[in-house]
């Protein structure tokens, strides 16, 4: 709406991908797929790959940026995924 979307926005978006992922090979009745969450390549994601660890945190693969001159330069951008 004529604007940038508050910084918060991705973890709605990520949510919904990470919905959309599971669910595409859940049975409809069957119980929730736990096993799917733990997946240690990770999800794709917005800002860069994210995974959940044994606690149930999750952990986000992103990019690191530096400020240059009043900009912001990609040094190191995120990657796709983890390495299992």
């Amino acid at each position: 709406f004529g604007a940038a979307p508050f910084r918060l926005s991705s973890l709605g978006y990520d949510s919904v991908l990470l919905t959309i992922r599971i669910m595409r090979d859940w049975p409809m009745g069957a119980a929730f797929p736990e096993d799917r969450l733990k997946d240690r390549g990770g999800f794709a994601g917005i800002d860069g790959a994210f995974r959940f660890g044994r606690d149930n945190v999750a952990e986000r693969a992103l990019e690191v940026q530096e400020i240059r001159g009043g900009i912001t330069v990609t040094i190191s951008p995120a990657p796709s995924g983890f390495e299992r």
